[in-house]
């Protein structure tokens, strides 16, 4: 028995077969094409059955099949309400793919749940109970397991951890709301502050430069960390769960983000406890994993 895992993104649609402790076994990757859901559901199940007969095994061997998408979904109806970087709209994704797959199990996921699913089934997470994963990117997404299970809201909207307000009457954020945690603790908050101090740059840019000690850069992310700290204190106080992992580029900055932000995180939050906070540890796989293990 196995599962099937497919991670759809603006250019790329990456799918696996997985096995009861979360490793891909096998795996490929086909182009995202806007040509339509039907079209793309249909490339998507002839891959799956490549993938399959690739591996040597029988498609009545799957035991389900999971897709993570990047947007708004409608989890209980298997319905991909809004993916604007899919131009997905109103799409009636399980229902689809069931046409194709008539006997199996079909399952759709935000994908920063599905990366949450993934670093506690088989991550840096693994064997937690309760715990909160935190993307870090152009925004700031994520995902909750609490009790052992997925949390997805009491409407099956998922979570949307980047727009909590941390910062009243703030930045107005693309939501059109403001002071979002994503307006100052994703990667393109560096980027902005990079531009304003030294007239160019990312997010690598200034972490590189506060690793090198410059004053301007190390102001510049103190208050980065200090941001961070304060959204996740917010949910600390709400969920007090045992651990937290960090995913996106920012995650791998080292000792120069964690150190800070466990140190701020523990002043910040409620119960002034030390919240182990890590890395995470799946990568681009985490998608796949994550929606197969649903």
């Amino acid at each position: 028995m196995y599962r099937i895992g497919v991670d759809i993104g603006g250019t790329n649609i990456k799918i696996g077969l997985v096995d009861a402790d979360g490793v891909i076994f096998v795996s490929g990757s086909i182009p995202f094409e806007k040509k339509g859901y039907e079209s793309v559901c249909g490339s998507i199940a002839r891959e799956i059955r490549e993938i399959v007969s690739k591996a040597d095994r029988e498609m009545s061997e799957a035991v389900t099949l999971g897709i993570a998408v990047p947007g708004s979904l409608d989890v209980r109806n298997g319905i991909v309400k809004a993916a604007y970087n899919l131009d997905f709209f109103d799409v009636p994704l399980k229902a689809e793919m069931e046409k194709h797959f008539p006997g199996i199990t079909v399952k759709i996921v935000n994908d920063a749940d599905a990366a949450a699913l993934a670093e506690v089934k088989a991550g840096a997470l693994k064997g937690k109970n309760s715990a909160v994963m935190l993307t870090i990117g152009t925004g700031l997404g994520g995902g909750i397991i609490l009790n052992g299970e997925l949390f997805t809201g009491g409407n099956g909207n998922g979570i949307e951890l980047g727009h909590m307000t941390i910062v009243k009457l703030g930045m107005e954020c693309t939501c059109g709301s403001r002071g979002c945690a994503e307006m100052y603790c994703s990667a393109a908050w560096l980027e902005r502050k990079s531009r304003e101090v030294f007239g160019e740059g990312d997010a690598k840019h200034v972490i590189d430069l506060a690793k090198s000690g410059d004053p301007d850069a190390l102001e510049i992310f103190d208050k980065y960390t200090d941001n961070l700290a304060t959204a996740i204190s917010s949910i600390c106080a709400l969920l007090d769960p045992e651990a937290f992992a960090i995913g996106g580029g920012v995650s791998e900055c080292g000792d120069i983000l964690y150190d800070s932000l466990k140190k701020k995180v523990k002043e910040k939050n409620f119960f002034h406890h030390d919240y182990e906070i890590v890395p995470a540890s799946l990568g681009n796989k985490a998608g796949i994993i994550g929606a197969a293990m649903l």
